[in-house]
């Protein structure tokens, strides 16, 4: 059996980071070659089979590093070596191992109660404090870096935060397909640039992060077919304490944090600050971001808590749309950006739980939350009106989100250790968009969602090495868009209904590894942002699919193996037109048929002892639009079946190490990244590369001195591109940090 170190509300957990690698397998062949039982055309077959191959070569490999450990000890007895890492803490402190073991760690996202990360029928990860510190970025989304399954664009130098991607979706997935929480409540983000929401939460007050891959539908709606990023903030009760942190790199970035956690005997409150500011790897670029949180907690009684949050945020960046700059100047000149442009966002949040503990195996919770980002981009062109750059650009897109939910989990029914849990479910949101290219106004529009649901999700524990989960939801959503240019688009109370179904079973087949595997039908109708740009889009429906293993085979090592496949019908995906007569190039979504996102996820932990830790990823994935092509009569007519999905490395490899003990802590964190396109012809390509981050610190008592070096070996590489326009990551840089524990 998996041990269950159950944590209280403010555990603190180390995470060791971790990375992927990606690969591509050959594409589909013709069509109605697909094969009844496995989905795959015999050339992605052949494709899979190299890749398998290579998979089970890297499997050995990374086993006898597992076991490196035993084989370094010499003639040592391994019974002995083994049994050394379980003596008693007087005899032998290794705390900080046993926080770090990731399948025990407990996490609320994927059922609403607290199970451990072995038990669950599905992919999940935890981000703590210390990944966080490790990183050394001032954005939350930088430390997605190192985990697997995930790829981020590199935009850090920018001020403006980093995009992510998972298995093979874009970022115009993620934003629309992906749930982003705040501890439990739903916060749907439009930004350019980086999810803003994550990027302005003051590093020093977040608990954790927990990402849960794969589709969340059953539990969390629409929003939830890609997965589910919720933020924790700490909340300790006990003696006052805080901290305060000052960074300074390279382009003259400065970052300040500052973080207070105040209590009473039924009472406490979270203070957190932060401030940043500096120039850019890009020419004539700066910014300035500001945050701050106020997060009370509660305690009425035994049996109630009342936790609630305030964030706010404001961002700006002066010329951000270097990215708008063609590849033929890029190659001349990387560093360029004209001096015409500017960024300005504001994010506010309020949000509120309630726990009540009706009884010993009841307890009913209400979560509720007010969400508002803004953000407004200008452009000044050059006059030539030759593209929408040239012409002159700008946009304002509001945002506003109500959030609701409510629910039982009642504890210990039908068999001792299952939870059932019961709730419903309200989201308001509503998305305007100004915006004016080369002095005309193509688009001003006001579209509204609102979705009510009722949901429910048993957590069956059949027998002491079987779970099964089952859940079901039901959705209605109701569709207002008001298109001011065009009245003649605009409706009222368009209503769409779905049921969304999930099974799945974790089974210990023997000790210390689990079996599991999980579908579940997803459905998700466009967002507001969409509706305003294409308003006669339709709603996708997916399946979903995943298998894999938890297991620690040895002392040392754990590791996750997951076999993903998720087929879309009719999925919402975005594309650019050229207008001939002007040469302006549009921004569009369209229904895309069906499209598969399919592949092997594989995730390794080394927790050696002695201080020494390290994790070894792999991400395999050849998702692609297995037909997406324009109807009949199309004035700009495509086809873009058989292509591979766009803007993410297919084949990433990420591997690092860390030794932490007597107050010193070094680590490095090496991603490889295979080539990829931005345009469904394989004109434009990205260039794959190799990065290498390191970071060394040492403690002190209360006081952490840091050195973080990224791109370390000075690696030219784009983070990603659109079309002919490819974004430079940033040469090696550096950031010094002083903490100090107040």
């Amino acid at each position: 059996m998996f041990t269950l170190i159950r944590f209280p509300v403010n555990y603190k957990s180390i995470c060791i980071n971790v990375n992927q690698i990606t690969w591509r397998c050959g594409r589909s062949g013709r069509k109605g070659e697909v094969q009844e039982m496995t989905g795959f055309s015999s050339k992605q077959m052949h494709g899979m089979k190299s890749c398998i191959v290579s998979a089970v070569i890297l499997a050995i490999a990374v086993y006898g590093l597992g076991l490196a450990p035993l084989a370094w000890a010499g003639d040592t007895d391994p019974v002995a070596v083994a049994q050394a890492g379980t003596k008693n803490d007087s005899e032998q402190p290794d705390l900080e191992q046993k926080e770090a073991t990731e399948l025990d760690q407990i996490v609320v996202t994927a059922t609403q109660t607290g199970r451990a990360i072995a038990e669950l029928p599905q992919s999940i990860t935890v981000i703590g404090p210390e990944m966080i510190e490790d990183s050394g970025s001032p954005n939350l989304t930088d430390t997605f870096k190192s985990l697997p399954g995930v790829a981020v664009q590199d935009f850090n130098a920018s001020g403006a935060g980093n995009q992510i991607f998972i298995r093979g979706y874009d970022m115009d997935r993620l934003n629309n397909s992906l749930d982003f929480q705040l501890e439990g409540v739903s916060v749907h983000s439009n930004a350019s640039w980086g999810n803003h929401i994550l990027n302005s939460i003051p590093r020093g007050a977040v608990e954790k992060v927990e990402l849960l891959k794969g589709a969340g539908t059953s539990m969390y709606g629409s929003r939830g077919t890609v997965g589910v990023i919720n933020t924790f903030i700490k909340r300790p009760f006990g003696p006052a304490e805080g901290e305060a942190s000052v960074r300074y790199g390279s382009y003259d970035q400065i970052h300040t944090d500052l973080v207070g956690f105040f209590s009473s005997e039924n009472a406490a409150v979270t203070l957190a600050g932060s401030f940043g500011s500096g120039d850019s790897y890009h020419d004539h670029q700066s910014f300035e971001n500001k945050s701050m949180v106020v997060a009370p907690t509660f305690l009425l009684g035994d049996r109630t808590t009342v936790e609630a949050t305030l964030l706010h945020g404001e961002r700006e960046v002066t010329n951000p749309m270097y990215s708008f700059i063609s590849d033929s100047l890029r190659a001349v000149n990387r560093k360029a950006n004209p001096d015409r442009g500017s960024l300005e966002s504001e994010v506010i949040f309020l949000g509120g739980n309630l726990t009540h503990e009706l009884s010993d195996t009841t307890t009913w919770v209400t979560r509720a939350g007010f969400h508002r980002e803004t953000e407004d981009q200008d452009y000044n062109g050059d006059g030539s009106g030759n593209s929408f750059v040239e012409a002159g650009y700008h946009t304002r897109m509001p945002t506003d989100n109500y959030d609701l939910r409510t629910f039982l989990n009642l504890s210990d029914i039908g068999t001792k250790g299952s939870d059932l849990t019961l709730g419903g479910h309200y989201h308001y949101e509503t998305s305007e968009q100004d915006q004016i290219m080369g002095g005309m106004t193509i688009r001003d529009t006001d579209a509204n969602v609102s979705n009510y649901a009722l949901f429910a999700q048993y957590e069956w524990q059949v027998s002491d090495p079987l779970t099964v989960s089952l859940g079901v939801r039901g959705d209605l959503h109701v569709t207002e868009m008001d298109d001011r240019l065009s009245p003649g688009n605009s409706y009222d109370d368009k209503e769409e209904y779905a049921v969304s179904p999930r099974i799945g079973a974790s089974w210990e087949v023997i000790e210390n590894l689990n079996l599991y595997a999980t579908f579940t039908k997803g459905f998700r109708v466009p967002t507001p942002y969409e509706l305003g740009v294409e308003n006669s889009l339709s709603p996708e429906d997916s399946l979903n699919y995943e298998v894999g293993i938890k297991a620690r085979p040895t002392e040392f090592w754990e590791t996750v193996l997951a076999f993903y496949y998720n087929d879309y019908t009719d999925m919402i995906a975005s594309y650019h037109v050229q207008d001939p007569a002007t040469n302006m190039v549009y921004f569009k979504y369209a229904n895309s048929g069906e499209v598969v996102f399919q592949g092997i996820d594989w995730a390794n932990y080394f927790h050696f002892g002695g201080g020494f830790s390290g994790y070894v990823h792999l991400l395999l994935d050849d998702s692609e639009y297995k037909d997406w092509r324009s109807g009949p009569g199309s004035s700009s007519p495509y086809d873009n079946s058989g292509s591979s999905t766009l803007y993410t490395p297919h084949t990433q490899f990420k591997f690092g190490g860390k030794y932490k003990k007597n107050g010193w802590s070094i680590g490095f964190d090496v991603a490889y990244y295979d080539d990829y396109y931005s345009d469904f012809n394989d004109t434009h390509k990205m260039d794959d590369y190799l990065n290498v981050d390191a970071h060394i610190s040492y403690t002190y008592k209360r006081a952490t001195l840091a050195l973080f070096a990224n791109n370390l070996f000075d690696e030219e590489y784009y983070a990603s591109g659109w079309r002919g326009m490819q974004f430079p990551a940033p040469d090696r840089h550096f950031m010094l940090m002083l903490k100090v524990d107040i």
